[in-house]
């Protein structure tokens, strides 16, 4: 509703704008008759327009105008009067008045003055949105914590945040309105394009001026290293393009992030993951490193020689790679003692040196691919910089030499200390390197406990199958089944299914895979130990174990729920025929009653006994009336629920709206749906039906809004609208005009699938009934479109 002050010395003309303006439009229209009254009143109660005539006692409209611009009020103004001299139109336009409208005496004059009125409001109320959108966007743009700018599409310069005036010592007055590439000269020390032009051209930067360019929709990236204070610094920068409300280009927005620490450290892990490797591999001794679960972390190129192994097959792997290739079993080595805090056997080394953070032992043996000797083993823990351990490196040297030669032992004993030395600097790169490596470790050994809690405790039972046997339950399966987990780890999954239900499973199964399904469902009976047979809802899934695919099964106990379930649809089918063949009898009996009253009626009969008679005839219409309504009432949530669209099923009644000249008006999509009882449709008719009926009314108007995840569907009209009092009372059983029941209906069948209603209207302004569609309970043709794709 727009505000108007109207301000004219002649009564009948605020009188004739006070009649004429409701007709086209919403509005709340006070009146003056001269300026002084009118400029009083507009400083008290800002109004949306004001009207106002020429020549008028004490004061024009002229002076009128000036007083209100002079103070830097804009409310739109329109000269309204029957002087026509051309100056006059110059001066009301010079001072900024809206419109200008001569007085001709005819009617029309007040349906153009209306519709001057109502676009001079608008187009202010426009201007004044543009200009906060523009100061939101200017703040936005100012308090990012990135270095940012934008330019127009002329290239000039629209915004120069806060964190750019920091990074390049350039205020944004200074920077602000200039174009020609002014703005590149703070980083480049010359003008050129920079990222957000060459998005505006639709180009790409020439090659050695940005690194790692990336263009798609959203816009372009790249880094770049600039001078900063004489220092290189390294940015990733981003470019967008910038829009008005129609989609059209306005120009380009940039940001700055300063990537140079990053980018360093990068390079440093790098640097030293390479140098860790090559003091590995260039160990003259075989060398590995394993952790807390036997996983390999590094294999040298030695320990590739003497195994055979290469270090893409043993690094990573933590099935015990590195005892199997050394010695053919899995037993302990020097590495896997120190990590379990156990010491190695005496009898097995000619000497053993053992603490808790190395083991050094000498022993005779032999390797899988090598030939009998001496060999002097080195386990030593690595700590990362925290201090904790988080492996252990073994190296293994070939000492057969050794034992004939005493002088080529204190060589190679010299030898192997300054290899120490090195294995010491090594180690305390191989604590750093591997620090991260420990921490995620150690994280995904928490992970494994939660989810392992999660299963073993599941009311549901949970088990794996690989080529239909069992690999892993739960213990509800073995609750479930009555066998034992030894039992079921034998057996075929086949084995507990109900024999006439297996050839249906393995089918539904086996189509499944075929077709590629991720997830698919299945329901069957089986045969526990017990001799019970319970039905079970099987949910399957293909995964991946221990290399092949397999099926992660879920299986939950619905015997009681089924059960249940038949024992209340029989007794609905009863309840049903029971009340169709007590309403069919009464139904006759009444037909009978309603027929001898009317004969009774029809009789010569006094007064007194002819109004006994016809009020027994309306008691029984009542009592036809009510068992109608019970069939009706019956039927609520008999059948599925199902997604309908909102707007067909209104539609589907323009017909009644149409015979009692009613225009219907609609902004939901065709393609919203939602999910309710079979009969919505005679809501729809009831909503209609008793808008015509109580209201009056020329117009009803559907529309829809998302919120919290619920959508709200709105049902209005321009009638005269419900009473506050009446509306916790409409919904309720028999409250009416009429017989009470439709609104009544309306809300039980809305129950069935969760939707609420409420009438939300104000008197005298129409009804306005609001449905509440809860999350989940509505949905769009695109996701109609996904879930058909996904099938396919």
């Amino acid at each position: 509703m727009y505000s108007i002050l109207c301000v004219d010395d002649e009564p009948i003309i605020l009188e004739l704008i006070s009649l004429f303006f409701p007709k086209f439009g919403e509005f709340s229209i006070d009146l003056a008759e001269d300026p002084d009254t009118g400029l009083m009143m507009h400083q008290e109660k800002k109004y949306d327009a004001i009207i106002s005539d020429f020549d008028m006692p004490g004061s024009n409209g002229i002076s009128f105008l000036i007083n209100l611009r002079s103070s830097g009020d804009k409310t739109p103004f329109i000269l309204f009067t029957g002087k026509s001299r051309e100056e006059i139109v110059v001066d009301a336009l010079n001072w900024g008045a809206d419109h200008y409208l001569h007085k001709s005496g005819s009617t029309d004059q007040f349906r153009e003055l209306a519709h001057v009125t109502i676009h001079a409001i608008q187009r202010h109320q426009s201007i004044e949105e543009v200009k906060r959108s523009r100061q939101e966007m200017k703040d936005i743009i100012s308090h990012l914590p990135d270095p940012t700018f934008a330019i127009n599409t002329n290239g000039t310069v629209i915004a120069w945040n806060e964190a750019m005036v920091t990074l390049t010592g350039v205020d944004a007055e200074s920077m602000l309105g200039k174009g020609d590439y002014a703005y590149a000269i703070p980083f480049f020390g010359e003008k050129r394009p920079l990222l957000l032009n060459y998005l505006l051209s639709n180009n790409l930067p020439e090659p050695g001026k940005y690194q790692k360019v990336v263009r798609n929709h959203t816009g372009i990236t790249g880094t770049c290293s600039i001078l900063i204070d004489g220092k290189e610094r390294i940015f990733w920068i981003k470019a967008t393009l910038l829009r008005d409300s129609e989609r059209n280009i306005t120009g380009a927005i940039e940001s700055l992030r300063d990537t140079t620490e990053r980018v360093r450290l990068l390079r440093s892990m790098r640097d030293s993951r390479r140098n860790l490797e090559n003091i590995i591999n260039h160990l003259p001794d075989a060398a590995f490193v394993i952790d807390h679960t036997g996983t390999v972390l590094a294999w040298n190129k030695e320990m590739e020689r003497i195994t055979g192994v290469p270090q893409g097959a043993a690094i990573g792997n933590g099935n015990g790679i590195h005892t199997l290739s050394l010695y053919g079993d899995r037993q302990k080595t020097l590495a896997d003692h120190l990590l379990s805090g156990t010491k190695p056997s005496s009898e097995d080394y000619e000497f053993l040196n053992f603490n808790e953070n190395s083991i050094t032992g000498l022993s005779d043996g032999r390797f899988l691919s090598k030939d009998p000797g001496s060999y002097l083993k080195t386990a030593s823990v690595l700590h990362d910089t925290s201090g904790e351990i988080f492996g252990v490196i073994e190296t293994i040297r070939d000492v057969t030499p050794l034992r004939t030669m005493e002088k080529e032992l204190i060589r190679q004993q010299e030898a192997l200390t300054q290899s120490y030395e090195e294995l010491e600097l090594a180690q305390e790169e191989l604590r750093e390197s591997y620090q991260t490596l420990a921490e995620w470790q150690e994280a995904l050994e928490e992970s494994e406990q939660k989810y392992r809690t999660l299963v073993e405790n599941s009311n549901d039972g949970i088990f794996i199958i690989q080529d239909y046997r069992i690999l892993y339950m739960n213990p509800t399966c073995a609750d479930m089944t009555g066998y034992g987990e030894g039992d079921l780890y034998r057996m075929e999954i086949w084995d507990i299914i109900l024999p006439e239900d297996r050839e249906a499973m393995i089918q539904s199964i086996e189509n499944s895979i075929k077709e590629k399904e991720q997830t698919f469902r299945h329901t069957a009976r089986i045969l526990s130990r017990t001799g019970d047979v319970k039905t079970v809802e099987f949910a399957f899934g293909i995964v991946e174990y221990k290399g092949k695919d397999a099926l992660l099964g879920r299986g939950r106990d619905i015997s009681e729920k089924i059960r249940i379930q038949q024992a209340l649809e029989r007794a609905n089918k009863k309840l049903l025929l029971m009340s169709g063949i007590t309403r069919h009898d009464i139904k006759n009996h009444l037909t009978s009653l309603l027929g001898a009253l009317s004969l009774a009626g029809e009789s010569d009969l006094s007064e007194e006994t002819r109004h006994l008679i016809n009020m027994a005839m309306n008691a029984a219409k009542y009592i036809d009336r009510d068992i109608s309504f019970t069939s009706t009432y019956q039927d609520i949530g008999s059948a599925a629920p199902e997604w309908m669209s909102v707007q067909k099923e209104f539609l589907a009644l323009s017909s009644l709206m149409q015979s009692n000249g009613i225009t219907f008006f609609s902004t939901i999509p065709e393609s919203i749906e939602i999910y309710v009882d079979s009969l919505f449709p005679k809501v729809c008719y009831n909503l209609i039906e008793n808008a015509i009926r109580h209201g009056n009314i020329s117009q009803i108007t559907l529309s829809s809004q998302e919120k919290n995840g619920s959508l709200y569907i709105y049902v209005c009209d321009d009638g005269t609208g419900i009473p506050e009092e009446e509306k916790s009372k409409i919904f309720l059983r028999g409250h009416g005009k009429n017989t009470g029941m439709g609104l009544f209906l309306s809300r039980d069948i809305l129950d069935i699938t969760d939707i609420s209603i409420c009438e939300i209207g104000k008197e005298g302004c129409g009804a306005m009934f609001q449905i509440n569609i809860p999350p989940g309970g509505y949905r769009s043709g695109e996701e109609i479109l996904a879930v058909t794709e996904g099938k396919n």
